[in-house]
């Protein structure tokens, strides 16, 4: 046997062990696995040069970089949008500029970098501002290169839109991805006879809460907000659920963790004429803006070329601008602590410290997933923290 044989990359371990690892997908049905790329929070540099807006008649104006050097020359009656042109024309035209993109809109001509995640020294930049009276600005940086977060296996997965090069893009979702829902109940002319009943729709659950009149509407109103306010305390917890209040003639409701998603639908009965009206004031179901289940797409799945890469880090992860791999529909190992039971819910952290890992139970900004997307299957792996989840369909 060739010494060979006793030696395996992750790739192999993963192919030819019957091991789980963090990340291992086995993709069931059309459509279980998809590709985008790393983007968020990924910028390029812009390096600026602010064109005067009085410019020198018959002057020869310059910019230099790399060792070579872009020259224009104006004409008689020169202004600062044609200086503008020409050097949008003629820089692109000199080979050390061929690291940029150029632009020049309102007397501001940027030069950006091509590549993600490159710096280039702002003092490389110069203007022949010694030859001119009306000078070019000193080059200054207006936008500082930066990477996107590496996206680590077995994570949940949001799409953040399509790229400018036409790809989709992903990220691990955290709470400021998401405005909490809010909902405004606005009541008008409460009589004696009149009652509410309000039905609150949240986490696959239904509740009905019912106030009669007491005094004036005033009184009714905020008996119903504490009896609202007692219900979801008491069904979802303090400090993870809902939140009813009530001002004048409106009582609102509120979510108290980013990303999740509910309905009130409240009657007003009786005769004595009362009425309510209901406003989305936030977000709403199905809303990309308010709702995780809008945007997600399924969980980074482990790749073998990237946990090769990564030999020695005990979280291999898809880079800055690498394309990445999810699993959409099918069973997949995450991250677990907790020994979740078959058939049980799923909640998605958003936490910054946690984001995008999975759990069985409630916590601050944890957004519950019902059962017709994602559920744990039950199979845990304690000694390496992991559990097993089946994704349905998104």
């Amino acid at each position: 046997m060739s010494a060979g044989a006793f030696f395996y990359g992750a790739g192999n371990v993963q192919s030819k062990q019957a091991i789980a690892f963090l990340g291992t997908f086995e993709a069931i049905g059309d459509d279980a696995i998809f590709e985008g790329i790393n983007t968020d929070g990924q910028a390029k540099q812009v390096i600026r040069i602010t064109v005067p807006g009085t410019v020198d008649n018959s002057t020869v104006y310059s910019v230099s970089y790399g060792g070579q050097t872009a020259s224009v020359t104006t004409d008689a009656s020169a202004t600062q949008a044609e200086l503008g042109a020409l050097l949008l024309a003629e820089i692109p035209t000199v080979g050390s500029f061929g690291a940029f993109d150029v632009a020049y809109a309102g007397g501001n001509l940027d030069l950006t970098a091509r590549r993600h995640n490159t710096t280039y020294p702002v003092a490389g930049f110069t203007v022949n501002s010694a030859d001119t009276t009306n000078d070019l600005g000193t080059p200054a940086e207006q936008t500082s290169a930066s990477a996107a977060t590496p996206i680590e296996f077995g994570r949940a997965l949001i799409t953040t839109g399509i790229d400018a090069s036409g790809r989709e893009a992903f990220k691990v979702p955290v709470a400021a991805d998401f405005s909490a829902q809010v909902i405004t109940e606005t009541y008008a002319s409460l009589a004696a006879t009149d009652s509410l009943s309000s039905t609150i729709s949240f986490r696959g659950q239904v509740f009905t809460v019912d106030t009669p009149f007491d005094t004036n509407q005033a009184t009714t109103l905020a008996n119903h907000a504490a009896n609202l306010e007692t219900l979801y305390n008491a069904s979802f917890g303090a400090g993870t659920g809902i939140v009813a209040a009530v001002a004048t003639n409106d009582i609102t409701h509120t979510l108290e963790n980013p990303g999740e998603e509910f309905d009130v639908a409240t009657t007003v009965n009786g005769s004595g004429g009362g009425t309510v009206a209901k406003v989305y004031t936030t977000g709403a179901p199905d809303d990309p803006t308010s709702s995780l289940r809008a945007k997600l797409r399924g969980m980074s799945k482990r790749r073998h070329d990237i946990e090769d890469q990564n030999l020695g880090n005990d979280d291999p992860a898809y880079g800055s601008g690498r394309m990445v791999e999810g699993g959409a529909r099918g069973f997949g190992w995450v991250s677990s602590a907790q020994s979740p039971t078959a058939h049980s819910n799923v909640w998605v952290s958003l936490a910054t410290a946690t984001k995008g890992q999975f759990y069985n139970d409630v916590g601050t900004d944890y957004v519950w997933l019902p059962k017709s997307i994602m559920e744990w299957t039950g199979r845990v792996d304690s000694a390496n923290s992991i559990a097993q989840l089946r994704i349905k369909g998104l």
